[in-house]
């Protein structure tokens, strides 16, 4: 069919393929149009309508291998520094405490819960994982699986101006009962127990085994138990040395065979570290602990170490988890054939960790504001100029609608016709529009025939041709942004009497 235009044909490859509507006011923001969405099911949409559904969310994620890997109760302190050496605003501290401003989980098999309790202590931030709360389990996230606590601002006002330097974590946990205790190859009652048996032998060894102290890489960890020792017979069965009797006897001919103690002199304190054991000390402090010197009568004993950095886990008794090993390397009087075994019992072995100074820098931290996600490693994070703000919200003052083009509007004019279901007949607020170029907003000239969206008619875009692209709501785009300067429009949503958009057509 031919046909003739009456004014110059414009073709252009580009097209409106989003719209959001920002709504700073009340943190909101509202996904109005999808192109391919709106072609597949067309769908009539209200311009600058706030109560769509808000796809704003303030979230952190952040992860440690082993600082985070807990089974049993254990706080966990976040050290926060502010940028600039401020102290955190009263406001935010009270923020940070109250679970309808933030909302702060670790995850678990069951999904990410609550912490029992929080506490603020200055710039550190206290979370308990009670005694009874399920253990952490590890979760992927941005291709790093690790263990994870996510932090969820609820109101972002508390948080305009926070800004960090630097953020650490560290686990603190006291009193922990050995997960296994196994000793020359026997599963002991971990409450009262022979270590070396009740008959040590060179090179007997006992295994101590806690998944929640010894993973803890770089802490200082502590072993503590009450020692005692109990005497127990040596059963040899050794002849007798026959009596020459005489009619006349001295005293030294009834000399009954001396007896012996055989007890412990040096044990060895043993870590694994993936291909062998290795000594957890470099001298030989806590050799002689088993020595039954001075005053052994319910000794309470504490091996002090920093977890090495290359501890691995261990196959024991079908348990691969995390150790450490006592082994016996020398002894007295073990040959001697009459005498007692001075055999070591301990009672209430528990271990302790805490880490020294700050604690550690998160493996990976993630944040997520305004539709855009963020990622940091940990040689980001621990960059001496490094500062960054886990918690932002919009730029803008007013109402604003932006429109996202994967190519940018130019060469024109280009012309959209905005299709509208009806026409409203009363007077509209009035719109500004501009555009993304060399890093800010600029105003754009337009010719509107739709009066503001009042009623169905062409947007001409004139002149622009050095569009630049902005990442907004997650979006690398270029982007025109149309404002309410005068905010009438929250007065008119109540009543609805907003334009309804059913059809957009560029050029």
């Amino acid at each position: 069919i031919p046909f003739e235009t009456v004014n110059d044909v414009y073709v252009t490859t580009s097209k409106l393929d989003y719209i959001y509507l920002a709504d700073s006011k009340n943190d909101r923001i509202i996904h109005l149009y999808d192109r391919e969405a709106f072609q597949d099911e067309p769908t009539p949409f209200y311009i600058f309508d706030i109560y769509g559904q808000n796809q704003q969310k303030h979230e952190m994620y952040f992860c440690h291998d082993s600082v985070l890997c807990i089974e049993h109760e254990a706080w966990i302190v976040i050290n926060l520094y502010p940028h600039r050496a401020d102290a955190l605003h009263d406001n935010t501290k009270k923020a940070l405490l109250d679970p309808e401003k933030t909302d702060i989980r670790y995850y678990t098999e069951d999904g990410y819960i609550e912490f029992e309790e929080r506490r603020l202590q200055g710039t550190q931030l206290w979370l308990l994982k009670g005694k009874n709360q399920p253990a952490y389990a590890l979760t992927g996230m941005g291709g790093k699986e690790s263990y994870f606590i996510k932090m969820t601002v609820l109101d972002i006002e508390p948080f305009r101006n926070f800004s960090l330097d630097k953020m650490t974590v560290k686990s603190v946990a006291g009193k922990l009962e050995p997960d296994l205790i196994n000793a020359n190859g026997i599963v002991q009652n971990t409450r009262e127990f022979y270590p070396f048996g009740e008959k040590p032998s060179p090179f007997a060894e006992v295994y101590f085994v806690s998944k929640d102290a010894l993973c803890k890489k770089g802490a200082n960890v502590s072993l503590t138990f009450t020692l005692d020792f109990a005497k127990i017979p040596v059963d040899l069965q050794v002849e007798e040395t026959p009596v020459k009797w005489k009619y006349i006897m001295r005293r030294s001919d009834f000399k009954p065979d001396v007896e012996y103690d055989i007890t412990i002199e040096d044990v060895s304190w043993e870590y694994y570290n993936g291909e062998g054991w290795s000594r957890l000390f470099i001298s030989n402090q806590y050799s002689r602990v088993f020595s039954c010197e001075g005053n052994t009568t319910g000794r309470q004993v504490t091996i002090s170490f920093r977890c090495p950095d290359n501890i691995s886990p261990f196959l024991i008794n079908s348990i691969y988890s995390y150790s450490i090993r006592c082994r016996i390397l020398k002894m007295n009087n073990l040959y001697k054939p009459k005498g007692n075994y001075i055999t070591p019992v301990i009672t209430k072995p528990s271990f302790k960790y805490d880490y020294p100074n700050e604690g550690m820098l998160p493996m990976e931290l993630y944040t997520s504001n305004n539709i855009k996600e963020e990622a940091y490693n940990q040689k980001q994070l621990a960059g001496s100029s490094f500062t960054f703000t886990p918690f932002y919200g919009l730029e803008d003052t007013n109402l604003t609608m932006y429109m996202g083009f994967a190519i940018p509007p130019v060469d024109g004019p280009i012309k959209i016709l905005f299709s509208t279901v009806e026409t409203i007949n009363e007077k509209l607020p009035r719109l500004s529009f501009e555009y993304y170029a060399a890093g800010r907003w600029q105003s754009l000239s337009v010719v509107d025939e739709t009066e503001n969206m009042r009623k169905t008619g062409l947007i001409t875009l004139i002149g622009p041709h050095d569009f630049t692209k902005k990442d907004l709501f997650g979006r690398n785009l270029y982007w025109i942004r149309v404002t309410d300067n005068e905010n009438l429009y929250y007065s008119r949503i109540r009543n609805r009497r907003i334009p309804c958009i059913n059809g957009i057509h560029i050029n």
